[in-house]
């Protein structure tokens, strides 16, 4: 109860302002609100984009601007013809998502030493590293695993069961419902290119 009651609470001003300063100027999105904005936003203003996260976090549902992404192509560096999309995203949106994340850390806790993926001042190197140590002088059975395009192949379905099952508490940050996860239908913005509903996660309470 005592978990639940920490990660169930609203948001507090300081864990507003450590996401804040982890936030650096770039491509805003739809609503135009840069970091830089944030950070300048004093008082009255961390006040009131507070009381809008606390109230989205107790509702469990993003504010409808905050679920959208600006989709821009950009050329390809070495095939100027082709172009890959960029989907710029709410700094609001992305300021929620930090603090979100840092109470999912604290409350899952360290990963295994083992899992070098995806993890923070963990790099190639250290992978190699660590499996050359174990390897030395010993015989050794080594499978390598590379996932094309990891990100896109991931099961939406089977990433929300799993963060479900980790999470002991009422309150989670999940990746979304079935429709908002599987599902991304885009329109057509007032500058010609697609704007697309993201996949950013919502805050879902028991």
């Amino acid at each position: 109860m005592e978990v639940a009651d920490m990660t169930d609470r609203p948001f507090s001003l300081q864990e507003l302002q450590q996401a804040k300063r982890r936030g650096r100027d770039t491509a805003t999105g739809a609503d135009g609100v840069p970091y830089s904005m944030l950070a300048h936003a004093g008082p009255a203003g961390d006040a009131a984009l507070l009381a809008t996260l606390n109230a989205s976090w107790t509702a469990g549902r993003l504010p409808p601007a905050w679920n959208e992404a600006d989709i821009k192509p950009i050329p390809k560096p070495r095939e100027p013809s082709k172009f890959r999309p960029i989907s710029l995203l709410s700094c609001l949106a992305k300021t929620a998502e930090k603090m979100v994340l840092a109470r999912l850390q604290w409350h899952i806790g360290p990963s295994h030493p083992h899992i070098f993926g995806y993890t923070r001042r963990v790099s190639t190197a250290d992978s190699i590293l660590t499996l050359m140590t174990h390897i030395n002088l010993r015989p050794t059975v080594a499978v390598f695993i590379d996932l094309e395009k990891a990100f896109k192949l991931a099961s939406p379905h089977a990433n929300l069961d799993a963060l479900v099952k980790k999470a002991t508490s009422c309150s989670t940050a999940v990746p979304g419902s079935d429709s908002r996860v599987t599902s991304r239908a885009s329109k057509r913005g007032k500058m010609g290119h697609p704007r697309a509903a993201s996949s950013a996660p919502y805050f879902s309470t028991c």
